[in-house]
């Protein structure tokens, strides 16, 4: 699915940090980010390896999301290149649909590729 997506006014600073964990944790769901897409970084942390993806916002805030659950397969599944436009929302923690772990709840994202007006 392809959309538009409308400018959101947001408070400017150099760089917004979203962590999963947190959102699940506060129960807080919803669009975390709309801008371009661009790209992923590997990190290490106490937790060990993970991959951060990176947005610039509209308002040209860099936006970095902790990677998680479905996020990644995501962006590869509707095929989000560097440069793109998109939209990140947040679903909460829902539970696998397959696979070894299904019924295990896991963070869960949309992600929807498109035009910023």
């Amino acid at each position: 699915m392809n959309g538009k997506f409308v400018a959101r006014e947001e408070e400017k600073s150099d760089v917004t940090f979203i962590s999963p964990g947190k959102l699940a944790k506060e129960g807080r769901t919803g669009i975390v980010a709309v801008g371009i897409y661009l790209g992923s970084r590997e990190v290490e942390s106490k937790f060990g390896k993970g991959v951060n993806y990176e947005i610039e916002s509209l308002n040209g805030t860099r936006v970095v999301i902790n990677g998680a659950g479905n996020l990644g397969a995501q962006l590869r599944f509707k095929n989000i290149e560097e440069g793109d436009a998109l939209q990140i929302e947040y679903n909460g923690k829902l539970p696998m649909k397959d696979g070894e772990r299904k019924g295990t709840p896991a963070h869960n994202f949309t992600v929807v590729k498109g035009d910023i007006l």
